[in-house]
């Protein structure tokens, strides 16, 4: 397997562990990130990501950033959203410009430049006509292109499916983080919305991701990333 790998988004949650995982694993890795400050990020996470890593900034929306990114990459993955439910819902015009035609954005330049296999990680919501938002809508769509670039084009891709992920820098936005922080600072554990998620820890989901990344039989594939 080639492992010259670029990881769109890589400076977002997911995306930097995933990156410090495959670091580990062997592959060269860059991120490309459209905020690379990685602000409040743990500092021995930070420090390892610098000194180990390629970080380039640019926008998934400006396309010659993205050529220029892609061009002698083998493994394109893609992470770089507007992710929120709540922001989405709140900007569905820049929900869609950012997720979808970005996506269709880094599809092309992938195309242009020959790339083996694409990865984009899209979310359970994808999978429900109810819940999401237009942050669901945004994924269903994501995919639908992906799926028409490999039939149009021949672009391999993976499409990983995410539920709740959490963990260490998760973000005051997480639902796990915000259900310790009120165990802590409020003395209770509340959860505002009746409905089921499936968690899954940030060490295990990387870890399939890479299972997955190795076995072919994933290719050209929709992949659940989640609990049991």
């Amino acid at each position: 397997m080639n492992k010259n790998v670029l990881i769109i988004g890589g400076c977002g949650f997911i995306g930097r562990n995933l990156a410090l995982k495959l670091f580990d694993e062997g592959f060269e890795v860059t991120i490309f990130d459209k905020n690379v400050s990685l602000d409040g990020v743990d500092e021995n996470v930070k420090n390892k990501i610098k000194n180990n890593l390629k970080i380039v900034s640019g926008d998934i929306l400006n396309y010659n950033d993205l050529i220029q990114v892609i061009k002698d990459k083998e493994i394109v993955f893609h992470f770089g959203a507007i992710k929120g439910i709540t922001d989405s819902n709140l900007n569905p015009i820049k929900t869609t410009e950012v997720n979808v035609l970005g996506t269709v954005n880094i599809l092309e330049a992938c195309r242009k430049c020959n790339i083996k296999k694409f990865i984009f990680a899209s979310s359970l919501y994808a999978t429900s006509n109810y819940w999401g938002g237009f942050y669901a809508t945004s994924k269903i769509s994501c995919e639908l292109f992906i799926e028409r670039y490999n039939i149009e084009f021949g672009l391999n891709y993976i499409i990983l499916r995410y539920g709740s992920v959490y963990g260490r820098d998760a973000g005051e936005v997480n639902r796990i983080i915000q259900m310790i922080y009120n165990a802590i600072n409020k003395k209770e554990i509340s959860y505002a919305l009746n409905v089921s998620r499936d968690f899954i820890h940030i060490q295990d989901a990387t870890n399939l991701v890479i299972n997955i990344l190795k076995n072919d039989r994933y290719l050209n594939k929709k992949v659940n990333i989640k609990g049991n």
